[in-house]
C-alpha cells in the first residue's frame, strides 16, 4: 500500500499511538503518525484508533481497515470452442506443428473418400469428399 500520512493542523505532536495492534504487514509509524507496508494477512472491516498527542492535548482519529484476498485469475487453453451437437469432440494430446489428422471415428460413420482433420490453434477444421 502507498504510505498513508495523516493531516495535522495545530501544535506539533509529540506521541502518537494505535490500538489495537495493525494486522501483519502493516507498521505504524510513531514519530508521524503514517501507516505503511503490505499486509500479509486477511482480515475482516476493524476500527483503529489513532491517538496524537501535544502540549495542549490529546486528538483521536478513527481508521477502519479491511484487508482482502488477492483476486484470483483464471484462464481456459483454448478459449475458442466450435463444437457439434451430438458429437463427442476431444483435443488430441499431442500436436506436431499445430495440425492433426484424424480417422474415421472423428469425423464420423460417414463414408468418406478423401478425409482430413485439421486443428489449427485448436479450431477445428474438417474437409471431406462423400463417395
Amino acid at each position: 500500500m502507498t504510505t498513508n500520512t495523516p493531516t495535522v493542523s495545530g501544535g506539533a505532536i509529540v506521541s502518537w499511538s494505535i490500538s489495537p495492534t495493525l494486522p501483519t504487514g502493516l507498521a505504524f509509524d510513531t514519530s508521524t503518525g503514517a501507516i505503511s507496508g503490505t499486509p500479509t494477512q486477511l482480515l475482516t472491516r476493524a476500527m483503529y484508533t489513532i491517538t496524537a498527542t501535544n502540549s495542549g492535548g490529546t486528538a483521536t482519529a478513527y481508521l477502519n481497515i479491511t484487508v482482502v484476498d488477492e483476486l484470483p485469475t483464471i484462464a481456459y487453453s483454448p478459449n475458442d470452442l466450435d463444437l457439434t451437437n451430438n458429437t463427442v469432440q476431444q483435443r488430441p494430446s499431442a500436436l506436431a506443428d499445430d495440425h492433426w489428422f484424424g480417422d474415421d471415428h472423428i469425423l464420423g460413420h460417414q463414408s468418406i473418400s478423401a478425409k482430413r482433420l485439421v486443428l489449427q490453434r485448436f479450431h477445428w477444421c474438417a474437409q471431406w469428399n462423400a463417395n
